[in-house]
């Protein structure tokens, strides 16, 4: 008798161990971004956590002892952790990529639009003057904006529909056509653009502050990138991103250093390298690396 009953709570122990195991690896996580640039994420059975964003300020965790490398948090306890930070996300351009299934919640004032993502929403829910549109996958990426001026005359030559009526409005024709509201969006940044460089009329033409200056120049370089990603052939860019990295610069930040380009360009001329098959990206001792056959070659 005393045999069969350790033999049953040995059992009982081993089920118990196998699905603990098996809880562990369900990793998940639900991340708020809000439009002023901060981000909350709630992670359960996550180990690395990958910043996105620029200019991260003001991060805290919660739950968990931590280490950064390379942008990315590295947690000891993975059952259950917070991170707050503030970030800034050039043109309201978000982009969001982990190596785990997560919901990501984009939270809006009512006089803001989402005018592209990818994937499209699952939900669009509203509350008190905000908008939550809710993604779900391993990558999203999304641009919102404040409501351009032509929405209010829609709005008074249809008999005076409310700001959530447009707004569900919108929201369904990007989910049904993305594809078409990016191209509006990216027509009226440009017309925006060229509004704010024609000088007032009667009055001198003043320069921009340097600030500004460079912050309009990193806009402009957006834009061509977004274009560029969806061509075939390498460009100069492309070709000393992949030139880098066959020298052995593996991560992000080493080919921002090799290159001499904005982190932003360098990340999107990687993706579009590995995209075209030209460069593997894989997962080295908790973080993300990238690599060539040529680069693997000159470290053996």
């Amino acid at each position: 008798m005393l045999r069969v009953g350790a033999t049953a709570i040995l059992i009982l122990v081993a089920l118990s161990s196998l699905a603990a195991v098996h809880a562990a690896s369900q990793s998940y996580a639900v991340i708020t971004v809000y439009y002023n640039g901060t981000v909350y994420a709630e992670l359960e059975g996550v180990n690395d956590f990958v910043l996105f964003g620029q200019n991260v300020t003001d991060l805290r965790v919660s739950g968990s002892a931590y280490m950064m490398e390379n942008g990315t948090i590295i947690l000891r306890n993975s059952t259950y952790a917070t991170v707050t930070y503030s970030a800034y996300f050039p043109g309201n351009e978000i982009e969001v990529r982990e190596p785990f299934n997560f919901t990501l919640r984009l939270v809006l004032p009512s006089s803001y639009s989402l005018v592209y993502s990818n994937p499209g929403p699952v939900s669009v829910l509203s509350s008190t003057g905000y908008y939550v549109l809710t993604f779900s996958g391993t990558e999203v990426s999304a641009a919102y904006s404040p409501s351009p001026p032509v929405t209010s005359e829609v709005q008074s030559s249809q008999g005076g529909y409310g700001t959530t009526s447009t707004f569900y409005l919108i929201a369904a024709l990007i989910v049904t056509n993305s594809a078409l509201a990016y191209l509006v969006y990216k027509l009226w940044r440009e017309i925006e653009r060229t509004r704010k460089a024609e000088p007032v009329s009667g009055s001198a033409e003043r320069l921009p502050p340097v600030k500004e200056g460079v912050q309009a120049e990193r806009v402009e370089d957006e834009d061509e990138e977004a274009v560029s990603l969806e061509e075939s052939e390498l460009n100069e860019r492309d070709k000393q991103v992949l030139e880098a990295i066959r020298a052995g610069n593996k991560t992000l930040s080493d080919i921002v250093r090799a290159t001499g380009l904005p982190k932003t360009t360098a990340y999107r001329r990687v993706k579009k390298l590995v995209k075209l098959g030209l460069v593997r990206e894989v997962r080295e001792k908790g973080r993300v690396v990238y690599e060539t056959d040529e680069s693997g070659s000159n470290q053996s």
